[in-house]
């Protein structure tokens, strides 16, 4: 059975299947200022960003926050009629250990602070995509190391 996901960060398959179920979610609708309260946005207009990618929320969150991360093939269910395209994709992010306390550490913060809400995260991932310095590969597809693909074997 197929779950769906289509890359991973910072996750090792060798324990055995990935259980994302209780994985905060981000869709790129979360953190789109042109999309009303209505139509999915989560956070204030003025803290959005444009146009979001899935791939470039997915590098966001894998990379330079450095966290456990998923990225899957679904579509948004206010706008699931949309095949192609930005909006397409969502993130699976996880800032929970297995006892349930958030012991993800920013590494952006210099306080070091763990994200302790999924709000919290948006508004970090909005952060770094208004961000002019920050620099994200078009479409970035991570590498699959070693032990990935041969646990996907």
């Amino acid at each position: 059975m197929s779950l769906g996901i289509v890359q991973t960060a910072n996750v090792s398959k060798a324990g055995g299947p990935i259980a994302v179920e209780k994985w905060v979610c981000i869709y790129p609708a979360y953190i789109d200022e042109s999309r009303t309260i209505k139509q999915g946005r989560r956070l204030p207009q003025n803290v959005c960003t444009k146009l979001p990618d899935a791939f470039a929320i997915f590098y966001v969150c894998g990379v330079l926050l450095k966290l456990q991360c998923c990225m899957e093939q679904k579509r948004y269910s206010r706008s699931w009629w949309d095949y192609a395209g930005p909006g397409v994709g969502r993130v699976k992010v996880r800032i929970k250990d297995d006892n349930g306390e958030c012991t993800f550490v920013d590494p952006t913060d210099p306080f070091k602070r763990t994200f302790t809400s999924r709000k919290q995260l948006f508004h970090k991932v909005a952060e770094i995509l208004n961000d002019p310095n920050t620099k994200i590969p078009k479409n970035y597809q991570p590498a699959v190391s070693r032990a990935e693909a041969e646990a996907v074997k």
